[in-house]
Formats: structure tokens, C-alpha cells, sequence
């Protein structure tokens, strides 16, 4: 692997980790945490990976159903 693909790789890592952290934060302890920060993460991983559309389309799916469950 390259370097770039290793930082790549890193950087998504730590977004998808970001993400999750912050939604179970929301939904589990009642966090004000802006639901357009969430979608920010989101959003940059989207950017980032190469299969960032399906990602993308499947995360805001997803958060869409628990925001309205």
C-alpha cells in the first residue's frame, strides 16, 4: 500500500469512528450534538472513499430512520 492509500485509509478510519461515536452519543445520552456536524463526518467520508456514494446514501438512510423512530 501507498503512503497516500495508508493516510487515506487513516483518515477514513478515524472519520467512521468519529461518526459512530457521535451518533451513539446523540441517541444514547441525549448529546446536543448539531445533526449537521454528524452529516459533516459523513459527508467527508463520502468525499473520501471510493465507494462514498453508496456509503454516503446508506449513512444518511440510516440516520434519517433512527431521527425519526
Amino acid at each position: 500500500m501507498t503512503e497516500r492509500n495508508k493516510l487515506t485509509t487513516t483518515i477514513l478510519r478515524v472519520l467512521a469512528a468519529a461518526y459512530a461515536v457521535a451518533l451513539v452519543a446523540n441517541i444514547s445520552f441525549g448529546l446536543g450534538i448539531p445533526i449537521a456536524v454528524v452529516l459533516l463526518i459523513s459527508v467527508a467520508f463520502a468525499l473520501l472513499s471510493p465507494g462514498g456514494t453508496v456509503a454516503f446514501a446508506t449513512v444518511t438512510l440510516s440516520v434519517q430512520t433512527l431521527r425519526t423512530a
